[in-house]
């Protein structure tokens, strides 16, 4: 390839093929070998960040849980800046749920909600943060990532019924009506609709409004004779 002089780019990538064909060739004994010789032999490449992520993923799937961890610090010490680095918290949240440090997931996620550099997995990680904090029955926090969710319209529809939820176990009726009148008005056919509409029914019940829980619960009946997918 160096004969026919090949941009930087191009020659990296070529390298690093050459280092995967060896493997196959039983030249090296694994591809995550493979892909640390080439790091070795290749410090300054381009392609290092993009290659200590993908051999951290080999690593995971090999259980090798800390060594994973390893290659990920490696790329948030070196590459601060890079979006790719986001890609290596979100990699380090998924081996701390593995390996059951709890504390440290969510640390990982925390830190990609602190990268101003992040927007893009922000929702990704208050929606992981939040289920955390479900199921740690710690809803003043998990309160706190479902309402960042209300401004990514991809998460927005089941933050509301989440939130809805939360006011629910917190007695706070008023409020979880109102996040589910808001669910319903704005996603008349959502997923979500039949769990909103029973905890709509709920907080009728529970201020003493039995036949409006009745009606509620009507209604979705109703709702479901004509949209069978709710």
């Amino acid at each position: 390839v160096k004969d026919y002089e090949p941009t930087v780019e191009v020659g990296e990538e070529t390298a690093l093929r050459i280092y995967e064909t060896l493997y196959h060739l039983g030249k090296h004994a694994s591809l995550a070998n493979a892909l640390r010789r080439f790091l070795e032999q290749n410090p300054s490449s381009s392609l290092k960040p993009k290659t200590q992520l993908r051999l951290a993923k080999i690593l995971f799937d090999h259980r090798e849980y800390y060594q994973s961890l390893a290659e990920l610090d490696k790329i948030i010490e070196g590459f601060p800046n890079l979006t790719i680095t986001n890609d290596a918290y979100i990699e380090k949240a998924r081996v701390y749920q593995i390996i059951g440090e709890t504390r440290e997931m969510k640390n990982s996620l925390q830190k990609i909600l602190t990268n101003e550099n992040a927007h893009d997995y922000y929702s990704y990680a208050a929606n992981e943060l939040g289920i955390i904090y479900l199921k740690e029955s710690q809803y003043d926090s998990a309160l706190t990532y479902y309402r960042l969710l209300l401004d990514f319209e991809k998460y927005r529809e089941q933050a509301m019924l989440e939130i809805a939820r939360i006011y629910d176990v917190l007695e706070q009726n008023k409020a979880s009506e109102t996040m589910i009148e808001k669910l319903i008005s704005e996603y008349p056919t959502s997923i979500f609709l039949f769990d909103a509409y029973v905890l709509k029914s709920k907080a009728y019940k529970n201020r003493g409004d039995y036949a409006g829980a009745g009606d509620i619960l009507k209604e979705l009946v109703k709702k479901i004779g004509s949209n069978p997918e709710i």
